[in-house]
């Protein structure tokens, strides 16, 4: 089991959502001076972790992140 932050409520503003995702984009940084951005490395290359392509306006999601041995992103409509 991991423990659980504290999660984040998105509202679907209007819009064209055909293809709306939620992505993990990372950027690493050591020492300030060495910088991989996206796609400079395999643990900077986007990852797609869900797809809300029928989503509507005005719906909402909420969002946690959970942290221990299998971090992982938890998320549910509302």
């Amino acid at each position: 089991n991991g423990k659980l932050l504290l999660p984040v409520i998105l509202e679907i503003p209007k819009g064209d959502f055909e293809h709306l995702r939620l992505t993990l984009l990372t950027k690493v940084s050591v020492f300030d001076k060495y910088i991989l951005n996206e796609y400079d490395s395999g643990i900077t290359s986007p990852k797609v972790l869900c797809d809300f392509s029928n989503i509507k306006t005005n719906e909402r999601i909420e969002f946690r992140y959970v942290i221990g041995d299998d971090p992982h992103f938890e998320y549910k409509l509302l």
